[in-house]
């Protein structure tokens, strides 16, 4: 969202005769392009997941592509902005703190973006794609209420995070599944169930045992898979990150199941 307005911002500036109008076109694009650059920033300071649309609704990944060319269209259009506050005829390395502030903006956004597309990237397929963020805490809490260490769990093993609503049938065959996967090997396949707060007034469902069930305080699934929708799994690997994108829907996670069946690591075997 925040890219595609202000681009159509500034073409509308470019189209305009010089004057107001063009000049409140300029100051818009390039707060709109300021501030998608500043919150896919404040993202990658705080280690957590970008999308696309910073304001809610894609699903999409954040790509590198896309922040280039975020920042080729702040500079762009920050350039013309100060051309146009300054006179048409006039450049703005003619004025010399103009030249410093361009100068230091350019670097800031260069700096932002190359950490914002080589901190965080991992590979699939065997191809290096989209930027995806730091799993962190995600918001996630126990039945107590503490905040479940979901980092510091997941280092001693991949954690599979399966988003439910225990009056939701597809997410009881969701639930169902992955339980029945989980069995073949407890020690080395854990499962939590991820339900929103408002489920636990309806108790817990009867297969699943408290210490496998989590709260999503923050709103995790949707910031994660962009709107909120029941079931989805989400896989957590040993270094915190996401490990697959969100996969949703009941026959969608059970082959996701029947994957993982085939490359994950088993426990070592008790000797007798």
């Amino acid at each position: 969202m925040a890219l595609p307005v202000g681009e159509t911002l500034l073409a509308l500036a470019l189209l305009l005769a010089p004057g107001w109008w063009f000049t409140a076109a300029l100051v818009t694009s390039t707060a709109v392009f300021a501030c998608f650059w500043w919150m896919v920033s404040a993202a990658v300071a705080r280690k957590e997941q970008a999308s696309c649309n910073c304001f809610g609704k894609s699903v999409s990944k954040m790509s590198v592509h896309t922040i280039r060319r975020n920042q080729a269209l702040t500079a762009g259009s920050g350039l013309a902005l100060v051309t146009s506050v300054t006179g048409s005829g006039a450049l703005p390395w003619s004025h010399g703190w103009l030249s410093a502030l361009a100068v230091v903006a350019l670097a800031a956004i260069v700096w932002f973006g190359v950490r914002a597309t080589t901190s965080d990237t991992y590979e699939s397929a065997g191809n290096k794609v989209d930027v995806v963020r730091h799993a962190g805490e995600l918001g996630l809490r126990t039945l107590e209420g503490s905040l479940f260490p979901l980092a510091r769990t997941a280092r001693s093993g991949a954690i599979l995070l399966v988003f439910v609503q225990a009056s939701h049938a597809e997410s009881q065959l969701a639930m169902e599944s992955a339980l029945a996967w989980r069995s073949t090997d407890p020690a080395a396949r854990p499962v939590h169930f991820v339900v929103n707060e408002n489920e636990i007034a309806r108790n817990v469902p009867p297969t699943l045992e408290p210490r496998d069930v989590l709260l999503d305080s923050a709103r995790t699934n949707t910031r994660l898979i962009g709107l909120e929708q029941y079931p989805a799994a989400i896989l957590i690997g040993h270094d915190a990150k996401f490990a697959i994108e969100p996969v949703v829907g009941a026959e969608k996670i059970r082959a996701l199941l029947a994957d993982l069946d085939q490359v994950w690591p088993r426990s070592a075997p008790t000797r007798a």
